[in-house]
C-alpha cells in the first residue's frame, strides 16, 4: 500500500490526504448525509494500489457525470473523534491523471538553487521533491 501525504486540518483539526482512484462501481441509489443541509449522495466502490474501499461521492459531483474504470480525485478524512480507525473517503468527479514532476516541466536543480531561499513559491518546490521522492 501506498504511503499518502497526510496533513493537518487545523480548522477541522482532522488529517486529510488526496489520492488518485478508479471508480468500479457506483449506486443510483441517493442518500442523505446526517448534517443541517441534508446532504445528497451516492455509495460508491473504488479501487486504490489493488484494494477495494468504498467512499461517498456527493450527488453534486454525479450529477457531473461519471465512467466505471476512470480515475478520480480523492480525499481521505480520519477525524479520530469519529472513534473508528477507518478514514471517510470522499471520490470527486475530477479525473486524475499521473502527476508530472519538475524534471517533467524542465526546471533544473540549478534554476531551483538559484532562488536562494528567497522565493514565496519554495514551499511548493519543497513539495515537488517530496513528492517526487516518494513516487520515484
Amino acid at each position: 500500500m501506498k504511503n499518502l501525504n497526510w496533513k493537518k486540518n487545523e480548522e477541522y483539526n482532522q488529517l486529510e490526504a488526496t489520492f488518485a482512484a478508479k471508480l468500479k462501481s457506483i449506486s443510483e441509489e441517493e442518500f442523505y448525509l446526517n448534517n443541517a443541509n441534508k446532504t445528497p449522495y451516492h455509495v460508491v466502490t473504488g479501487e486504490f494500489d489493488n484494494q477495494t474501499f468504498s467512499a461517498l461521492m456527493y450527488s453534486k459531483n454525479y450529477e457531473h457525470g461519471v465512467d466505471i474504470g476512470e480515475t478520480y480525485s480523492c480525499r481521505a478524512i480520519f477525524d479520530p473523534e469519529r472513534g473508528s480507525d477507518e478514514p471517510l473517503i470522499l471520490m470527486s468527479h475530477l479525473t486524475a491523471g499521473e502527476r508530472l514532476k519538475i524534471s517533467d516541466l524542465g526546471l533544473t536543480e540549478e534554476m531551483i538553487a538559484s532562488l536562494n531561499g528567497k522565493s514565496t513559491e519554495k514551499r511548493f518546490v519543497d513539495s515537488a521533491k517530496e513528492y517526487e521522492q516518494q513516487n520515484s
